[in-house]
C-alpha cells in the first residue's frame, strides 16, 4: 500500500481541489467520507479513485475488512498520516477513510417514467437541507430530482454526506429556470405542485400519488413567482403553533411521504 507523507502530494492536492465546486465540475468527481459511504459506493459499483485512509483506520478491524474489499474490487488505497488525513477531512470527527468518486451521468430521460413523481428544488441554499431532501426523495420512491439554477451544488461534501448514498442512485439533473422546467413537465405530463402560504390547499387534500413535480422553494423566499403562478396546485402544511414555517427539508419529507401514502393506499 502506497503511503503519503508529504502535504504537497498531488493526490492530496486533488482531494483539496474537490472541496471546490469549480474543480468538482472540471473533473466530474465529488468527495465521500466514512466507511458507510465507501461501502455504499462499492455496492453500487461506483467509479472510485483517490481513496485515502488514516493509519488508525487501517489498523482497525472494520478498516482492514473494507480496504480488503476495495482492493479486491480493483481500487487502490493510499495510507495517509493521521495529521494529514485529519487536515483533509470535512467532518468534525474524521472517520478515517475518504475518496473521490465519479459523478453519475444522468439524462433527462432517466427522470421520465409514467406515473412517477419528481422533486424540484428551487434555489435551496443549505447543503445539508439539500442532501436530506435527496435522501428522502429516494426513500419515498420518487423517480428523480431537478435542481433549478441557484440551488446549492448537490455534490458539495456536506450534501453528499446528508444524502447518504442517494447521489449514486437517484436520477438528478439541473435546469436553468422555471420556463425550462414548465416545458419539461408539460412534455412529460407532470403536474406542478408548489408549497405555498398557509391559506393554500392543505396538502392531504391534493392528489399527490402520481405524475407530480413537487416544488420545494428557497428557505427564505419560498417558491419563485413564475412557478407559483403556473402551478396545478398550491399546497400548505397546516400548523397550530406560532412559527412562520417549517424547515424546508422537514416540509419536503411530509409532502413526499404523503405522496407515498396515497400511492400505497391506491395499490391496496
Amino acid at each position: 500500500m502506497k503511503e503519503i507523507t508529504s502535504k504537497d502530494n498531488p493526490d492530496l492536492k486533488r482531494i483539496r481541489q474537490l472541496e471546490s465546486r469549480k474543480y468538482r465540475e472540471k473533473y466530474g468527481q465529488f468527495l465521500i467520507e466514512g466507511p458507510v459511504a465507501l461501502e455504499e459506493a462499492l455496492k453500487e459499483n461506483a467509479a472510485l479513485s483517490l481513496v485515502l485512509c488514516s493509519r488508525r483506520f487501517y489498523e482497525e478491524s472494520r478498516g482492514a475488512v473494507l480496504i480488503k474489499a476495495l482492493e479486491k474490487a480493483g481500487v487502490s488505497v493510499c495510507l495517509a498520516g493521521q495529521g494529514l488525513f485529519e487536515g483533509l477531512s470535512f467532518v468534525e470527527n474524521p472517520q478515517g477513510i475518504l475518496a473521490a468518486v465519479e459523478k453519475p451521468r444522468w439524462k433527462r430521460e432517466d427522470l421520465f417514467s409514467p406515473g412517477q413523481n419528481l422533486l424540484v428544488l428551487d434555489r435551496i441554499a443549505d447543503p445539508g437541507n439539500l442532501g436530506t431532501m435527496l435522501r428522502t426523495c429516494e426513500a419515498a420512491g420518487f423517480g428523480g430530482a431537478v435542481c433549478l439554477k441557484g440551488t446549492a451544488d448537490p455534490y458539495n461534501p456536506k450534501t453528499a454526506r446528508a444524502a447518504a448514498g442517494a447521489l449514486l442512485r437517484l436520477p438528478l439533473i439541473t435546469m436553468e429556470g422555471p420556463e425550462e422546467l414548465k416545458a419539461f413537465c408539460e412534455e412529460k405530463g407532470k403536474r406542478l405542485v408548489c408549497t405555498g402560504p398557509r391559506e393554500s390547499l392543505p396538502y392531504y387534500r391534493a392528489r399527490l400519488d402520481r405524475d407530480v413535480a413537487l416544488v420545494i422553494g428557497n428557505e427564505a423566499g419560498g417558491v419563485c413567482r413564475e412557478l407559483m403562478e403556473g402551478a396545478w396546485k398550491r399546497v400548505s402544511i397546516p400548523m397550530e403553533g406560532r412559527g412562520e414555517s417549517l424547515n424546508a427539508a422537514v416540509a419536503a419529507a411530509i409532502l413526499m411521504f404523503e405522496a407515498l401514502r396515497q400511492k400505497q393506499q391506491k395499490q391496496g
